[in-house]
């Protein structure tokens, strides 16, 4: 269920559901209604939430049979050294103010930095 998800990234990034979903821009109540009724994001939204908790969209709409042990270990470290992680935090803080244009810039410009390092690293 995609609430369960929801709610454990949100354990792991230290807020609660409502706090999560208002720091993304999200309404307020959109927690309760994925809680209550099991309905599952889609778009936009998935694109935001996935940003948020620095996971991908996949991951977000995966059922978690699908994942295995080691995989879901891996996730949960990575999310918990994000939370720990003050740059990552500043990160977040400003992507949440920019504008979609400003987000493709940046998206833009972090994949020709990790093509240099690849490229580097030859």
């Amino acid at each position: 269920m995609f609430y369960d998800k929801f709610a454990k990234l949100c354990e792991i990034k230290g807020v609660s559901p409502t706090k999560a979903v208002e720091e993304m821009g999200l309404a307020r109540t959109i927690a309760t209604k994925w809680k209550n009724t099991g309905a599952v994001p889609r778009g936009k939204t998935i694109k935001i939430i996935a940003a948020y908790f620095g996971v991908s969209e996949s991951y977000l709409l995966q059922d978690e049979e699908s994942y295995t042990d080691l995989e879901k270990e891996q996730v949960l470290a990575e999310l918990q050294v994000m939370r720990e992680d003050p740059d990552f935090r500043n990160l977040m803080y400003a992507y949440k103010k920019m504008t979609p244009e400003k987000v493709r810039i940046m998206k833009s410009f972090m994949k020709s930095l990790a093509e240099d390092d690849d490229n580097n690293a030859d």
